[in-house]
């Protein structure tokens, strides 16, 4: 039996990253009524469909959304958002805490934020061999250390990172996914 909660679950992916997470936050919450849709096609319509839940599955951008993630976040008014994002840094720390940060901004400009989970993502290979080919003052170079990371973060999201994901985001809606 489903429950009587509704999710709305937007998806902004261009790696993949992002869509690996939320098929996983997606399988998680077939209990509730939950209906995943791509964010572009979210903005094409007239009308944000409603839910009780929103929950935005973003890419990091700049610290941030991404654009297409903000762009539906703007649309929505009173709501209940929890955002799930990728990011190809490190999510704890200075940047990691930087990112949650705007995005709680982004989100309780106008809605209630139940919460902010960043899971790391891949980076894309010919993005990190351009920043390795960076001269050593520039301040987006990787030195070998960081290269030989970013190169074993592939395959990111892993098993483990979604399962604490979806932990904390369970804990933080539990009391509206009681029955």
């Amino acid at each position: 039996m489903k429950r009587e909660v509704k999710i709305l679950l937007s998806v902004s992916s261009v790696t993949g990253n992002t869509r690996r997470l939320a098929d996983y936050f997606y399988e998680k919450l077939k209990e509730c009524t939950v209906e995943m849709i791509d964010v572009r096609e979210l903005l094409k319509k007239d009308k944000v469909p409603e839910a009780d839940i929103y929950i935005i599955a973003f890419w990091c951008r700049k610290a941030s959304m991404d654009f297409q993630s903000r762009a539906f976040l703007e649309r929505l008014q009173g709501k209940r958002v929890f955002a799930i994002g990728t990011m190809g840094a490190e999510t704890v720390g200075h940047y990691g805490n930087r990112v949650r940060g705007n995005v709680e901004a982004l989100i309780t400009a106008n809605n209630a934020c139940l919460g902010i989970q960043l899971c790391q993502g891949a980076n894309r290979p010919e993005r990190i061999e351009f920043r390795r080919n960076l001269p050593p003052e520039d301040p987006h170079h990787i030195d070998e250390e960081t290269y030989r990371k970013k190169m074993d973060n592939q395959g990111r999201p892993r098993e483990a990172d979604m399962r604490n994901a979806w932990a904390c985001a369970h804990d933080r809606m539990w009391d509206l996914l009681e029955e």
